[in-house]
């Protein structure tokens, strides 16, 4: 399911980033959770990069939301046993840890988010939309509904957004040399196909290593405590 998911998310991070925030928000309107939590826990955290902590709040939002979406996919089929066997938590906070690299790799970069291009995400969702365009007061609704505020919400989006634009800007930088756009068929189809196989299959491997790099020359803690249960 997971390899599923990055396929999409490679052919079509749009439609990808549309989904998962639908899902997000459809949980918190079923479980009538919000994305706060106490606020103690806002001065913990379950782990460490390089100094920046990742709070338990943070993970929680997260946890929760990822619980959700396998929910969604599986329905009976998911149960508290299956929860264990897909060991969620520990792959919860390694998820988190790579993104906060990514973040940090972004920054170093140069590479930002601007206001348009958050806009620009959250009038496309169709949760906030009334006759298909985006409206205000059903976005403030939405949000104030979950007990969301709007910057912090809008702030939580952005860092989706600049996690898939460093990823993007690695997998563009790459390209197949002539050698490996050689395909041994005539049919034009055929080779386009193949071709675009090669040239993700590149892509994503250049993007894995570059993560592989930012994890070696990282320094990481990690509170297991949080990861029991």
């Amino acid at each position: 399911m997971l390899k599923v998911l990055r396929e999409s998310a490679i052919e079509n991070p749009w439609f990808y980033r549309i989904i998962m925030l639908m899902i997000a928000i459809a949980f918190v309107i079923t479980m009538g959770w919000g994305f706060g939590t106490s606020k103690s826990n806002k001065k913990d955290y379950v782990a460490k990069v390089n100094g920046e902590p990742i709070t338990t709040e943070e993970f929680q939002d997260s946890y929760r939301t990822t619980v959700a979406f396998y929910k969604s996919m599986m329905k009976d089929k998911f149960n508290e046993d299956t929860l264990k066997q897909m060991n969620l938590k520990k792959n919860v906070v390694n998820s988190l840890i790579e993104k906060k690299l990514w973040q940090m790799a972004a920054k170093e970069m140069g590479i930002t988010i601007s206001d348009e291009e958050v806009r620009s995400l959250l009038k496309n969702n169709e949760l906030f939309q009334k006759n298909k365009v985006f409206d205000e007061a059903t976005y403030r609704q939405v949000l104030a509904y979950n007990h969301l505020k709007p910057a912090l919400f809008e702030e939580s989006q952005r860092k989706e957004l600049l996690y898939e634009k460093i990823r993007s800007t690695i997998r563009d930088s790459v390209t197949l040399s002539p050698l490996e756009e050689a395909v041994n068929s005539t049919s034009p189809e055929e080779i386009e196909r193949v071709t675009k196989d090669k040239l993700n299959q590149k892509r994503e491997k250049a993007v894995q290593s570059f993560l592989v790099n930012l994890k070696a020359k990282a320094e990481i803690e990690i509170k297991n405590e949080h990861l029991e249960g």
